[in-house]
């Protein structure tokens, strides 16, 4: 293999430092969750868990039993500690949460770099959006890093039996995490079939099947009843369609997604990368694993961008491939130093920057105890309750009530207003105290005054106010 361009390879120590730097980071400052089902389908569940939580309170995969209890039982010695003894606050304990995909996502970049070119090492510490995804305990998340360590693992051309039944063990534990998974899972055990490795796949079964079957006792832990969760899941989402009432999308939603949310350059490169893997290396573990993936994503009628995130680790594994293939072409040589460019100018924000735009607002209400037990008066959507579900654990002790401010009413008592517009208003009127806001007030000033007046009033922003 050819190297990677001199310029660009540092030492592997270096890297590793500004790798764990960026993911630590990460943990502790890019709070909240990228998505509802994050939250609600784990901090919620274990506060349901806990006694601290009514099951109407709950959203209806409870009720259902669709989720599977592996995957919150990994943050539940720190809930029932603190439940018991410790009396964390949300915020502290969500931080040391987020500390668990961080680390499995740098155990899992270890074993897949390991022996490999500092190139591809370099690859997994500039992509810019990987240290914020690193942080999110969803299921996406932790069942790709878990994909992935078994993927690094089962990299090894020769091993004990036992081994083989370890790696299919964490293939398991990925897909009753992440139940998508399972195609991935099936694509890795079809390259083994087809390398006629008879008795690697004979491991890997019995591996998974252990865990499948242990993840039964655990969810009969989590819902206080014998249940089959992956069949459960199958039936709302496949025979119901329970997932098409959140929006259905067209076959290539995904490339515009991907497009937009990276920055478009860095995405249509990535774009490039995977269809050049499978293109070259159409027989290749990884392309096997990949392409059913992608393809049933594909046809299936809603879409979101974080299905397809268990994908992100492998992701600098194609980029690699693609550089070696093309490095001598000069256009290629351009096109990376751009796309290493901004990856390395988005790494540092996107690794600090808060995964849910309301979660300040929830640590300003609960740092400050004269707002409990206050009625807060909103515009727009209700923060206290994102998709008519309340957030009890940040705020389900508090005594917080809200409701509606009709948009020609003077603002009164404690009030958030979701709008730029609205808090230049108010900041000008000068009657209001501010308690607190989305973005620094350099940050908000030096935007308001790029802004023309009409997109100002749009623009969305959070800022907490006081007034008489």
């Amino acid at each position: 293999m050819g190297r990677f361009p001199a310029s660009l390879v540092m030492n592997q120590h270096f890297l590793w430092v500004i790798l764990v730097i960026t993911h630590l980071a990460a943990a502790l400052f890019s709070r909240g969750y990228y998505h509802f089902d994050e939250h609600f389908q784990v901090l919620e569940f274990l506060q349901w868990k806990l006694g601290r939580t009514p099951t109407e309170a709950m959203p209806w995969e409870l009720t259902e039993a669709m989720r599977p209890w592996t995957h919150p039982l990994l943050f539940y010695p720190l809930e029932w500690a603190s439940h018991h003894f410790l009396s964390l606050s949300p915020f502290t304990k969500t931080a040391l949460h987020r500390l668990v995909p961080a680390l499995l996502a740098l155990l899992a970049i270890h074993r897949l770099q390991r022996d490999k070119s500092s190139g591809l090492l370099f690859l997994y510490t500039i992509l810019f959006f990987l240290p914020f995804l690193d942080a999110r305990i969803s299921s996406e998340i932790i069942g790709g890093e878990t994909l992935a360590l078994a993927f690094a693992w089962d990299e090894r051309p020769q091993g004990r039996f036992k081994g083989h039944v370890v790696v299919g063990a964490l293939l398991g534990l990925a897909s009753v995490i992440r139940f998508h998974l399972w195609i991935m899972v099936g694509g890795l055990a079809l390259f083994h079939v087809l390398q006629q490795d008879f008795r690697r796949v004979g491991g890997l079964a019995l591996g998974a099947t252990a865990v499948l079957v242990l993840a039964v006792f655990i969810d009969r832990w989590g819902y206080n009843t014998w249940t089959f969760v992956p069949w459960n899941y199958l039936h709302q989402n496949l025979l119901l369609h329970k997932s098409s009432q959140w929006g259905i999308s067209p076959w290539y939603a995904y490339v515009t997604m991907l497009v937009v949310n990276t920055a478009y350059l860095p995405g249509i490169v990535i774009l490039v990368a995977l269809l050049w893997q499978w293109w070259k290396r159409p027989l290749s573990k990884l392309t096997l694993m990949t392409v059913p993936f992608v393809a049933i994503h594909l046809v299936v009628g809603h879409k979101e961008l974080r299905f397809l995130f268990p994908m992100v680790y492998f992701l600098p594994l194609c980029l690699f491939a693609l550089w070696e293939d093309t490095k001598d072409i000069r256009a290629a040589k351009s096109i990376a130093y751009v796309f290493i460019t901004l990856d390395l100018l988005l790494l540092i924000p996107t690794s600090l920057h808060d995964a849910n735009p309301y979660i300040g607002l929830y640590q300003i209400l609960r740092d400050n105890p004269r707002l409990h037990g206050a009625t807060l008066c909103y515009q727009g959507e209700n923060p206290l309750r994102p998709g008519n579900l309340a957030i009890s654990y940040y705020l389900g002790d508090l005594g917080l009530q809200a409701t509606r401010l009709p948009e020609d009413k003077i603002p009164s008592g404690l009030v958030i207003m979701d709008r730029l517009g609205a808090y230049l208003q108010l900041r000008d009127e000068a009657r209001c105290q501010l308690l607190g806001q989305r973005y620094s007030a350099w940050a908000i000033n030096a935007l308001a005054n790029m802004l023309q007046a009409k997109p100002r009033a749009r623009l969305k922003m959070w800022s907490l106010w006081s007034c008489p």
